[in-house]
């Protein structure tokens, strides 16, 4: 069953997938959401945010175009869906 942070970052992450939410919105409501999620004990969080933050990394040093961003994330959450 998915944790309760879990299932908020999948959610969030599914509305910038599809564009209900731009980058920013989801920047500002995923940072202060997830910052301490290492201190927490939900290994499903802690998994989500370490893809997240590694591909959010990729697009601020411009690997990624946001389009492409949009679907490393969708990769990433079905890969999480699985583990």
């Amino acid at each position: 069953m998915r944790t309760s942070l879990a299932s908020g970052i999948c959610d969030r992450v599914t509305e910038y997938i599809t564009q209900a939410i731009t980058i920013e919105q989801f920047d500002a409501w995923y940072a202060p959401e997830t910052w301490d999620v290492q201190w927490d004990d939900d290994d499903e969080a802690t998994a989500l945010v370490h893809v997240i933050d590694e591909l959010m990394a990729e697009y601020t040093d411009g690997r990624w175009r946001e389009d492409e961003l949009r679907v490393q994330l969708h990769e990433g959450l079905k890969l999480a869906a699985r583990a």
